[in-house]
């Protein structure tokens, strides 16, 4: 399959993995279609970067959330995801999951008119994608993925995935770890307010978050959400979210 990714002047590389997300595929008529015109192009833009990644042959894909434009509690959020991921298949990407607020649900933010994460939620997740905070080694690094959109929701989720990554870390510290997480813990600085601010993790998640991250010498931290890409060299931590597959957002 051909593809606009040209390698001839890269070194060789002892692997690659494929880093893609909001890809929000959106039924017709569904939630938010009405937002701008160009919301009906979000399921064919998704569908051509699919195929992109999928023409480079990648060892493996981390998606990083936001799979669909429906939220859990709409109506057209399981047709929505069982059509998304027919689309992933038929391009034949099989990704490895980050959770994200459309197929979850949002941070807890009283201020906000949100729609936040619950508990069968959750449990409806963890049926359809599996567990939401893994880890596995891929030559000697350790990629670690957490559930960004449970933090500071006091669901006893919050303390599985908090007590497992602490020990995670600590187990592998003689590898180089990445940590992916669907909401950025911050994006100006680290001590920006988190009410009333869609875009960033709250605390007392995020303190607890950047510290451990740099007691443990993570070296990378991906995030996503924002639908732009920025990058931040937070002393030895290299930090970077990702842009959508679909739309850039207003």
């Amino acid at each position: 399959m051909p593809t606009l990714f040209d390698r001839t002047l890269l070194p060789e590389a002892l692997g690659e993995f494929v880093v893609i997300s909001d890809t929000h595929y959106a039924l017709e008529g569904g939630v938010g279609m009405d937002e701008f015109p160009s919301r009906a192009q979000q399921s064919q833009r998704a569908g051509a970067a699919l195929r992109l990644v999928a023409a480079l042959e990648p060892d493996f894909v981390v998606h990083m959330g936001d799979v669909v434009q429906e939220y859990p509690e709409s109506a057209g959020f399981v047709p929505a995801l069982d059509q998304a991921l027919e689309q992933m298949a038929a391009c034949g990407v099989q990704p490895r999951w980050v959770a994200g607020n459309h197929d979850l649900g949002d941070k807890p933010d009283p201020t906000m008119p949100t729609h936040p994460v619950t508990a069968e939620g959750l449990d409806a997740y963890h049926r359809r994608f599996g567990p939401s905070w893994y880890s596995f080694d891929y030559h000697d690094l350790h990629l670690v993925i957490l559930n960004s959109q449970i933090l500071n929701t006091g669901l006893p989720a919050e303390e599985e995935q908090r007590t497992w990554l602490e020990a995670d870390l600590a187990a592998h510290a003689q590898m180089r770890i990445a940590v992916f997480l669907h909401l950025p813990p911050y994006l100006h600085n680290p001590d920006e307010p988190h009410l009333g601010h869609y875009d960033n993790v709250g605390e007392p998640a995020r303190t607890w978050l950047l510290k451990l991250l740099a007691a443990h010498q993570v070296a990378w931290l991906f995030a996503a959400h924002v639908h732009f890409s920025f990058c931040e060299l937070a002393g030895t931590l290299y930090y970077r979210t990702v842009p959508s597959t679909s739309f850039a957002r207003p």
